[in-house]
């Protein structure tokens, strides 16, 4: 409660001073604001074990896929490009090793970054994926990339 009260008094603090409407509006706007980030905060530890630790992370991993995902949508724009493109649309379900909310928007996150492929339900058993390809071998490895963020979850 102690905490609380300390994050209030001085989110309240900071708030004025950058403000610098001491009207009662601006009094009034400033409680409101300091009393939802006391909320937020105290909501925190709900959200899970890590949750902004991995968010450095996963953008890592997305920087590193980038090259493959950029070789990836050049070859669609080239098939596109020769009236090639002979799309054959599936639902796919993923099956992940883990029902956690914020591991699984870790790797919807991912396989929406991919093109071709976009996340369209979570549940407790998985991921639903619309891929434009049925065969397509880009995505046989999600379970590698489940393990990649796993190995860096274990890592720090």
């Amino acid at each position: 409660m102690l905490e609380a009260i300390a994050l209030f008094l001085w989110t309240f603090a900071v708030w004025l001073l950058l403000q610098q409407q001491f009207t009662a509006f601006g009094l009034a706007t400033a409680f409101a604001a300091c009393a939802a980030s006391v909320l937020v905060a105290a909501r925190l530890p709900r959200l899970g074990r890590g949750t902004f630790t991995r968010m450095p992370r996963l953008a890592f991993e997305q920087v590193m896929r980038a090259g493959a995902a950029l070789v990836d949508a050049l070859a669609i724009v080239r098939a596109a490009i020769a009236a090639d493109v002979r799309l054959k649309p599936a639902l796919v379900r993923v099956r992940t090793r883990t029902s956690e909310g914020l591991r699984l928007a870790e790797l919807g996150s991912l396989i929406g970054a991919s093109p071709g492929a976009v996340v369209i339900a979570t549940d407790e058993e998985g991921l639903l994926v619309h891929v434009n390809q049925e065969g397509d071998e880009r995505f046989a490895d999600v379970g590698a990339w489940e393990a990649d963020l796993d190995a860096r979850e274990r890592r720090t």
